[in-house]
């Protein structure tokens, strides 16, 4: 599939902004943009459109914020962005625990948006779906991202840069992933994930 078949869904309430930001990765891009106003509406468009990405705006009218992105990640369908006028750490913090793959700030330059947005709508499929491994234990998409992480080689400090997390919490979020696979080690935890795929 080529970039100019992809189909994009943004949920944001600001109609203007909304209908801009569509307007700009047609343009750009040659994508299917779709816009919704609030979750509910999301959700009942998925039947007819099958999205590649989802862009959701991170304070909406009625379901807002990490349980919005939790809502639309359970669908299973797409990687999500989040977008926020906010410059704060906890909402990136709660947008990846939640299931969100990036966070973008709405005033930062649309040549960075439009890079970041297709990065990942051109990124390989990842396992950002739940992956269960033992009876009622699941990873959730920040286990999975930082387990891909340290697959490639990367350490503590780097994985906390990359996902706006202090290096400690990146150590803690590691140790339960061992504890959840049964291993002693990083490597190990590398040498489990690659056997599981």
């Amino acid at each position: 599939m080529t970039d100019a078949t992809k189909n994009v869904l943004i949920i944001d309430d600001h109609c203007l902004v909304s209908e801009a930001f569509a307007q700009l990765l047609t343009a750009r891009f040659g994508w299917n943009v779709k816009t919704c106003s609030t979750v509910c509406q999301a959700l009942d468009a998925l039947p007819n459109f099958a999205p590649d990405l989802i862009v959701i705006d991170y304070v909406l009218e009625g379901l807002s914020g990490a349980r919005a992105i939790v809502r639309m990640w359970r669908e299973r369908i797409a990687p999500i962005i989040v977008l926020t006028g906010y410059d704060d750490p906890k909402i990136r913090s709660r947008s990846f625990e939640a299931g969100a793959v990036d966070v973008i700030l709405k005033g930062m330059p649309v040549s960075a948006i439009c890079e970041r947005l297709q990065n990942a709508i051109t990124a390989r499929p990842s396992r950002s779906e739940f992956y269960a491994f033992d009876a009622g234990d699941v990873l959730s998409p920040l286990q999975v991202e930082i387990i891909e992480m340290i697959t490639q080689g990367r350490s503590n400090k780097d994985i906390g840069i990359a996902l706006g997390m202090t290096e400690a919490n990146v150590k803690y979020r590691v140790s339960e992933i061992m504890k959840l696979a049964r291993v002693r080690n990083r490597t190990a935890v590398a040498l489990w994930w690659q056997d599981a795929a």
